[in-house]
Formats: structure tokens, C-alpha cells, sequence
């Protein structure tokens, strides 16, 4: 006949799951901090990685609007507020006719600061993707090379944009982690740039 001993386990004493506890605590608030850098790193580079694909797309859609002699002003148009371009679907030999149509408008050759031009070009910015048209921003951009507009694109998260119905309402939440863009202009090419997360 065989003997069975019991082994009687104890658990944890209260000591060492405080001293556990106490170690996990620290670990987190030295982690945390350089984990939540690395998230806005990453969300800079994000921006910065759409800020060339959208300087990119605007050199394509100028050689491509030149070569059918569309980089120039509109001669039919002589709205100040619009700047005298070309709609996607005006004229007939534009090349974005079939593409964006009147969704998209061209300025000088480049994509215009418009709601719906940028969307309508680059496949991951648009108001059903992480990356939305955030408004217009009014400021002083010169520094930035910006002349003959005082507003400018912006295009950011989704998480920092009030979203509304219609693209062109929409607006940032906060001042920073955004993108800037301005179409061409007689006196200068088109601009772009990004504003930080912090």
C-alpha cells in the first residue's frame, strides 16, 4: 500500500505582493512616459511620410496639367477668392476629368487648398480614413513662403478634428499635429508643411 503525503502550499505573503506591486508600479511610470514619445514620433512621422506624398502628387498634377497647357492661370476665370484655376472636369482635355471632376480644382497647375482636391488625389486622406481634411487655418504664413492667401489646408487624425457633414466644415481641435498645404500661386509654387504633435 502506498503512502500519500500531502505537501501543504502556502501563497504569497502580503509583504511580497506589496514589494511585487511596488516594483510593477515603478516600471510603469518609467515605461509609460517613453512609451506615449514613441506613439507621437510615430505620429510625426506619419505626417511627415503624407507631407511627400502629397508634394509628390502635386509636382505629378503639374507635369501632367502642363503637358496639355493647363499650369497656367484660367483666362475664363477671374474669381480672386479662387485664384483663377481649373476645375477636375474643365476643360475637356484635362487630365483629372474621369479621375475627380468638379471635386477637384487646380491652381496654377497644383492641386488647390480646397476640401476635396487633396482627398480626391491620395488615397489615404479623406473623411472615412485616419487621416481627414481638418479645415482651414487663417494666419500669418509668410515665414512659411505662403503669399497671396492667408489660409491654408490642414489635414490631421481623426482624433484631432471636429468632424462634421460636408469635409469643408470640418476643423482641428487642437493647434498642433497637422499638415499644411497651399496651392500655387503666380508669384510662387505650392506650399507645404507640417505642424508637430506634442
Amino acid at each position: 500500500m502506498e503512502s500519500y503525503s500531502y505537501r501543504r502550499f502556502r501563497g504569497f505573503t502580503l509583504i511580497e505582493l506589496v514589494a511585487v506591486i511596488l516594483i510593477l508600479g515603478i516600471l510603469a511610470t518609467v515605461a509609460l512616459p517613453r512609451f506615449i514619445n514613441l506613439q507621437t514620433d510615430a505620429r510625426n512621422s506619419t505626417l511627415m511620410a503624407v507631407k511627400g506624398q502629397i508634394e509628390s502628387q502635386a509636382n505629378l498634377v503639374f507635369s501632367q496639367l502642363a503637358v496639355v497647357g493647363l499650369a497656367d492661370r484660367n483666362p475664363a476665370r477671374t474669381d480672386p477668392v479662387t485664384g483663377g484655376g481649373y476645375f477636375g472636369n474643365e476643360p475637356a482635355n484635362n487630365p483629372f476629368n474621369n479621375i475627380c471632376g468638379q471635386d477637384c480644382y487646380f491652381i496654377y497647375g497644383t492641386p488647390s487648398a480646397s476640401a476635396t482636391t487633396i482627398p480626391s488625389l491620395i488615397e489615404n486622406i479623406g473623411q472615412d480614413q485616419e487621416l481627414v481634411f481638418a479645415g482651414y487655418h487663417s494666419n500669418d504664413w509668410v515665414a512659411q513662403g505662403v503669399t497671396g492667401t492667408n489660409v491654408v489646408a490642414t489635414f490631421s487624425f481623426r482624433d484631432n478634428v471636429n468632424i462634421a457633414a460636408q469635409p469643408g466644415q470640418n476643423s482641428l481641435k487642437s493647434d498642433n499635429c497637422y499638415i499644411w498645404y497651399s496651392g500655387a500661386r503666380a508669384d510662387r509654387s505650392y506650399r507645404a508643411g507640417v505642424v508637430p504633435c506634442e
